[in-house]
């Protein structure tokens, strides 16, 4: 591999270091948010989880794709990471 090689992947690298950790950001924004929806909905007697509003999230996510990643592979992504954060309400 030349020299100039080398310099190209490290700026890519470092360039999806930096969206990694927006991307952690992010996640945990998202995860107090839900925290927060879920203290709301314990103190109101409604139910804490809402299949309808999963599909609400994961119809706006395609809708709002526009690739280059598939619907689908967005879907999955999406729903790994509400039941991750169904896993962290249930530990509560």
């Amino acid at each position: 591999m030349d020299r100039q090689t080398k310099i190209e992947l490290s700026k890519l690298r470092e360039k999806i270091d930096a969206i990694d950790d927006s991307i952690l950001d992010f996640l945990t924004k998202r995860a107090k948010a839900a925290s927060e929806i879920c203290e709301i909905k314990a103190k109101t007697n409604l139910p804490v989880f809402s299949p309808e509003r999963e599909k609400e999230v994961l119809a706006r996510i395609r809708a709002l794709n526009q690739g280059p990643l598939e619907d689908s592979a967005l879907e999955r992504i999406f729903k790994l990471i509400i039941q991750e954060i169904k896993i962290l309400e249930l530990k509560k």
